[in-house]
């Protein structure tokens, strides 16, 4: 009877020991896995920094900016938009309702060919 009882705590004994383990195996699993994540979101927020400073560094100014004005007539001006180079005799409703929006708000242009070129197509 002794032996049975003394069987039966010592397979207690190991049941209770071999849950604690596999819960200490399981917290050990769940804070490597955490840790994990954090190293994989610190790593994606440098990717994010590292491809916004190569757009930023990639964008150049512009030398004009085309623009359509109240009175209907597109008009080139420096990069600023303020300082007006010259007015055009291209009048809005000659060019199409997308280029008529995109004049709206601007249209950058780099050098004096690429000027050449849209103007050219906008008063044919």
């Amino acid at each position: 009877m002794k032996r049975t009882i003394g069987i039966c705590l010592f397979a207690a004994v190991m049941l209770f020991a071999g849950g604690l383990c596999g819960k200490n195996a399981f917290d050990a699993e769940r804070i490597r896995t955490a840790e994990e994540t954090e190293a994989v979101t610190e790593d994606a927020a440098v990717t994010q920094t590292e491809r916004t400073a190569e757009s930023m560094q990639i964008q150049k100014t512009c030398r004009y900016l085309l623009r359509m004005d109240d009175d209907g007539i597109l008009k080139v001006y420096e990069a600023d938009g303020i300082t007006l180079l010259f007015e055009t005799n291209i009048r809005a409703e000659r060019l199409s309702v997308q280029t008529r929006e995109q004049l709206s708000d601007g249209i950058p242009v780099d050098d004096e060919r690429e000027l050449y070129d849209l103007l050219e197509s906008y008063s044919s």
